[in-house]
């Protein structure tokens, strides 16, 4: 299926206000991937298909899922706004022929998990520094250390995210947490390294 053929599909599927949010984090994706030295055309692609499946009914999402074989977990379901990401993978895969490394990169865009390739990184990132974000003036200085890290990026995106959903009362998912423990780490390493160099 062609760029343009998936654009149509999504653009007719998604709200204004999401699909503006699809194009800003297709925008923020690509600028990220020229930085970074990331295949353009698969961060493009993982963007658009990010939240193909966000506006989605929750039972349809785990129909679409069981019909694959594939069980949701109890994390996921007590966290039933990272759902999306799941389906979003599944179907990026199935409808759409995305490669493995890009539904692997929407897989990941809503929790993150440890050991991230870059490409999964950036998606991770972009998601929320995207300049169309309603809080976009809070989010320059994470823009700006995407710049110079993903992982950096990653691990304060992490943070933000366990700050922010412990305020709204909401479960949050371990792979969230595991995300910053693991990219903290990562860091720290990368400090004592440059420090003993």
């Amino acid at each position: 299926m062609t760029w343009d053929e998936i654009f149509r599909i999504v653009k007719g599927e998604l709200s204004e206000r999401r699909f503006r949010h699809v194009l800003g984090v297709v925008g923020e994706a690509e600028r990220l991937a020229a930085i970074h030295g990331i295949d353009r055309e698969k961060a493009r692609l993982a963007a658009l298909l990010h939240d193909s499946t966000k506006e989605w009914e929750i039972n349809s999402q785990l129909k679409m899922l069981s019909e694959c074989g594939i069980i949701v977990d109890n994390d996921t379901l007590q966290c039933p706004q990272v759902l999306h990401a799941l389906s979003g993978s599944v179907r990026a895969k199935r409808e759409f022929g995305a490669p493995f490394d890009v539904a692997e990169a929407i897989r990941t865009h809503a929790t993150g998990e440890e050991n991230m390739t870059p490409l999964q990184l950036l998606i991770y990132v972009a998601d929320l520094t995207e300049p169309g974000r309603d809080f976009a003036r809070e989010l320059s200085p994470l823009r700006a250390l995407a710049e110079k890290s993903l992982e950096a990026a990653a691990c304060e995106e992490a943070r933000m995210t366990l700050v922010r959903e412990t305020k709204k009362g909401r479960a949050i998912h371990p792979d969230t947490r595991k995300t910053y423990e693991y990219y903290k780490n990562i860091l720290q390493e990368m400090r004592s390294i440059n420090d003993t160099e």
